[in-house]
């Protein structure tokens, strides 16, 4: 069972912007050598982080409507990794990353998110 989920312009608003957790995207294409060498680590860190951050892919070439959410989320490139939290995007990194720079950013962002959901429940708790 792949803990990726294969996501497409038809899905893009509940998978990603209606996601209740961080979800990293990677957009690719099949042809594309460092989206091939990119997928294996993406596998091995998904499976990883599961339960903690969501992971999608989105291959650019293969609809019309998928180019078209690329392009309109800034991607000019692949691979590309766009971090989403809350409907909104939050970073970008484009080309192949080696899989300890990719922990690196995915610990970072975990705990970026985590303070600012604390953040959120406090002011909400006192408004």
């Amino acid at each position: 069972m792949t803990t990726i989920l294969d996501i497409n312009a038809d899905d893009w608003k509940t998978e990603v912007l209606e996601s209740p957790t961080l979800i990293v995207v990677c957009f690719y294409h099949d042809e594309c050598p460092w989206s091939r060498e990119l997928n294996p680590i993406i596998e091995k860190v998904a499976g990883e982080y599961a339960g903690r951050i969501r992971f999608g892919r989105m291959n650019v070439l293969s609809r019309e409507e998928n180019m078209q959410v690329a392009i309109r989320h800034g991607v000019r490139s692949v691979p590309a990794l766009d971090f989403f939290y809350g409907g909104r995007h939050v970073e970008t990194i484009f080309g192949l990353v080696e899989e300890s720079f990719l922990r690196h950013i995915l610990d970072e962002a975990l705990e970026t998110h985590r303070k600012r959901a604390k953040q959120c429940t406090i002011l909400e708790a006192t408004a």
